[in-house]
Order: C-alpha cells, then sequence, then structure tokens
C-alpha cells in the first residue's frame, strides 16, 4: 500500500516537473520569435532601403552628369585673326579681333558629350546664363526646344546664343589688347576657345527661375521598379530621392 501510494506521489512530481518545462520552453520559443521577427522584417527593409539608394544613386549621377559634363559639343576653329586698327591720332596697332570665333553647335553630341539632354516640356530646357567666352559674349534665350530627336526619346534643342565679338563687356579694349603680328600664322596668340562641351543645365540659370528649387526631368522608373526624382534644391546643391515599396533614401550633393 505505500509503494503504490509513493509512485502515485512520484507521477504527480513528474507532470509538474514536465509541464514545467514544457511551458519554459514555450516561453523561451516565443520569446525567440519575438525578438527574431522584428530582426527578420528589418533584414527585409535593409534590402528595400538599399535598393532605394541605389536608385537614388543613378539618378544624381545622371544630373551631375548633365550639369557638369553637358550634351552641347561648341566646336571652334583654331585662332582669331590679327588686324591692324587705329587706337589714337594717326597711331595704328595690330591686335587680335575674336569675330571667327564663334563655334559650330551639335546639340548632344554623343560623340564628344555625355549622354543627351531629357525633357518633357520646353520649360525643361533652361538655357545657359548669357556669359563672357573668351571676349565674346554669349547670349542666350530663357528656354529651348523639347524635341523628340534623341532615340524617340525627348530632348532640348534650341539653346543658340546670339554672340557679339570683341564685347566690351568681356573686357575687349582696342586700345589695351596686346600686339599680334600678322605675319607669324597659327601661333598661340589670337586663340580662340578650346572645342568643348556646354552644360545646358546651369544650376544659377535654374534658380534665377525657380528660386526655391525645382524637380528635374531627370527622374526615371528603373527596371527593377524603383523609382528615383531629382530635384536642384539651390545654385550649389542638388538631390536625388529613391523609393521602392515603401522605403526611401536620399542623397543631397553640395558644391
Amino acid at each position: 500500500m505505500f509503494q503504490i501510494s509513493c509512485f502515485v506521489k512520484n507521477r504527480g512530481v513528474s507532470a509538474f516537473v514536465a509541464f514545467a518545462v514544457m511551458t519554459t520552453l514555450l516561453l523561451m520559443v516565443f520569446g525567440l520569435v519575438s525578438i527574431i521577427s522584428p530582426q527578420i522584417k528589418m533584414i527585409g527593409e535593409i534590402g528595400k532601403s538599399v535598393v532605394a539608394f541605389h536608385a537614388a544613386d543613378s539618378g544624381i549621377e545622371r544630373l551631375a552628369e548633365a550639369i557638369f559634363v553637358g550634351y552641347d559639343y561648341y566646336d571652334y576653329p583654331a585662332n582669331g585673326e590679327c588686324v591692324e586698327v587705329g587706337i589714337g591720332e594717326e597711331e595704328m596697332k595690330y591686335i587680335c579681333d575674336y569675330t571667327n570665333c564663334i563655334p559650330l553647335i551639335t546639340f548632344n553630341d554623343w560623340g564628344n558629350c555625355g549622354l543627351p539632354s531629357k525633357c518633357n516640356i520646353d520649360a525643361d530646357c533652361i538655357c545657359p546664363k548669357d556669359k563672357c567666352i573668351g571676349y565674346n559674349f554669349y547670349e542666350y534665350s530663357t528656354y529651348g526646344s523639347c524635341d523628340a530627336i534623341c532615340n524617340w526619346e525627348h530632348c532640348c534643342t534650341g539653346c543658340i546664343p546670339s554672340i557679339t565679338a570683341n564685347s566690351s563687356l568681356c573686357g575687349y579694349n582696342p586700345e589695351k589688347m596686346e600686339s599680334c603680328d600678322p605675319e607669324m600664322k597659327g601661333m598661340d596668340y589670337c586663340s580662340c576657345p578650346a572645342s568643348g562641351c556646354i552644360g545646358s543645365l546651369e544650376l544659377g540659370a535654374v534658380i534665377d527661375i525657380y528660386p526655391s528649387g525645382w524637380k528635374t526631368p531627370y527622374s526615371y522608373l528603373l527596371p527593377n521598379m524603383a523609382n528615383c526624382e531629382t530635384y536642384v534644391r539651390s545654385s550649389k546643391s542638388i538631390e536625388s530621392i529613391g523609393t521602392y515599396e515603401g522605403a526611401s533614401r536620399a542623397i543631397e550633393t553640395s558644391f
């Protein structure tokens, strides 16, 4: 009789211990799940954030290329001319004349410059600001034209400057110009500007029109369905925002 009672008592203790162990294990499992689940979710969000970051990076690179590389090629002749001019009473002098330093402009020249410009409407084609290039003054219109001529996509044309040669606005003064020798053809003096690309997207020109900033046409839906939008924030800063499945990353660059 004593042995049966002891056996029943031991079974009760064993059941209690087993129940306690199972309860502890379940609590540990639920605890691990509560810890791991947010981590798994976080890892997934990190993956989306990385994709969004790469989208933003693609946008900032494309916008920077439009600003710093340019896409319109200005092809200049090598030299101006050495001409004789009067600089005082019966006084003559041979000085440089830059009238023929007028470039041949090729819009969206992929061979010499970067990728073509991008636009949706004419207002996206903001021309450069008026400027001196050498001794000649370049006067631009505010906007060019947005035409579907770049592989069936729209790009900018029409930012053709009106050029005033030998302009006093650019420091040209016959009385102060250095002398030249008309017999010395092909020398370094009277040199035209070097041929090169002109970036039609100038931050200063953009901010003159949009003082509070401008969303540029350099915005894309990428093949992986990530999206990027680019902005000119000021005359010295640009920003690109990439998004992917709710995750968003931004890259801002200042100059």
